[in-house]
C-alpha cells in the first residue's frame, strides 16, 4: 500500500513538473516568435522604404528617442521624469539645428495635429512629450539662456506645464530632481554622440539596463526609424509594430520600455518633420 501511493505521488509530482516544463518552453517560445514578427514585419517595410536620409529634423527625432528609450528603461521612471529626460534631448538638439527651422507654429499646436493610437497604452508618453515641446517653442525664454540651451529653464517650465495639466502624481514632482535630470540628459547625450543610436541601445543591453528581448524588439524598430524617407510608412509600420507588442506576452516593464519609445519615435517623426517644413 505504501509502495502504491509512493509511485502515484512520484507521478503527479513529475506531471507537475512536465506541466511546469511545457509552460516554460511554450513562454519561450511565444518571446521567440515576437521578435521574429517584428523582424519580419520590418524587413517588409525595410525593402519599400530604404535609403537613410541624414536630415536635421531626424538627429532631433533621435536625440529624442535615444533618451526616452534610456530613460523608460530605469526601474523607477515615470511620464514625467522620460518627458523631462527625453524632450530635454531633442530641444536640445533642435536648438542646434535652428539655421534650417521652417515651419514652426506660433499657437505651439503641432502635437494636436498627430493621431494618437488608442490601443497603445503608453500613447501618452509619446502625447505629453511633445505637448511639452509645444510648450517651450512658443517661448524660448522657457528653455533658453541667451542663445543657449538651458536645461534649468526647460526642466521648471515644463514640470509648471505638466503640473497644470495633471500629470503623473505629486511624488513624482518632489522625487526628480533638477540634479538628476541633469545628469540624464548629459548622459543619453554623450552615450549618443559616442556610440549612435543602435550602438547606444546595444550598450544598454550590455550593461543591463534593458533585457535581451526589448533589445532584439527595438534593433530592427531603430534601424527603421534611422533609414525611413516616408513619414506616412514609418508611422503605418509603426502602428503595426505596437499592435504587435500590445497583444504579446512580454513582461510588463518590458512593454512600457518598447511601447512608449514607439510611441514618442512616432509622433517625434511626425512632430520634427512638420516643424522643419518637411511633412
Amino acid at each position: 500500500m505504501k509502495t502504491k501511493l509512493i509511485t502515484v505521488i512520484c507521478a503527479i509530482f513529475t506531471i507537475i513538473a512536465c506541466t511546469k516544463d511545457n509552460e516554460i518552453n511554450e513562454e519561450v517560445q511565444q518571446k521567440e516568435s515576437i521578435v521574429d514578427q517584428m523582424t519580419k514585419l520590418s524587413e517588409r517595410f525595410f525593402i519599400n522604404d530604404f535609403g537613410k536620409k541624414d536630415t536635421d529634423w531626424k538627429k532631433v527625432a533621435i536625440a529624442d528617442v535615444a533618451a526616452g528609450a534610456g530613460e523608460s528603461a530605469d526601474p523607477s521612471s515615470t511620464v514625467l521624469s522620460v518627458t523631462l529626460v527625453a524632450a530635454a534631448a531633442s530641444v536640445k538638439e533642435y536648438n542646434s539645428q535652428q539655421s534650417t527651422l521652417t515651419n514652426i507654429d506660433p499657437n505651439g499646436s503641432t502635437t494636436g495635429q498627430i493621431d494618437p493610437n488608442q490601443t497603445n497604452p503608453y500613447d501618452s508618453y509619446g502625447y505629453w512629450h511633445y505637448s511639452s515641446i509645444d510648450n517651450v517653442l512658443v517661448n524660448p525664454e522657457r528653455y533658453l539662456n541667451g542663445e543657449d540651451f538651458d536645461n534649468e529653464q526647460f526642466y521648471e517650465a515644463t514640470k509648471e506645464f505638466l503640473s497644470d495639466n495633471n500629470v503623473g502624481d505629486y511624488s513624482d514632482y518632489e522625487n526628480f530632481s533638477l540634479d538628476e535630470a541633469n545628469e540624464k540628459l548629459m548622459f543619453s547625450s554623450d552615450l549618443l554622440e559616442t556610440y549612435g543610436l543602435l550602438g547606444g541601445l546595444e550598450y544598454k543591453f550590455e550593461k543591463g539596463f534593458i533585457t535581451e528581448l526589448v533589445y532584439e524588439i527595438l534593433k530592427p524598430y531603430y534601424k527603421i526609424l534611422e533609414n525611413s524617407n516616408n513619414i506616412q510608412e514609418f508611422v503605418d509600420y509603426s502602428l503595426q509594430a505596437e499592435e504587435l507588442i500590445v497583444n504579446s506576452i512580454l513582461e510588463r516593464k518590458d512593454k512600457q520600455i518598447v511601447l512608449s519609445t514607439m510611441a514618442t519615435a512616432r509622433y517625434g517623426m511626425q512632430y520634427w518633420s512638420k516643424e522643419f517644413g518637411e511633412y
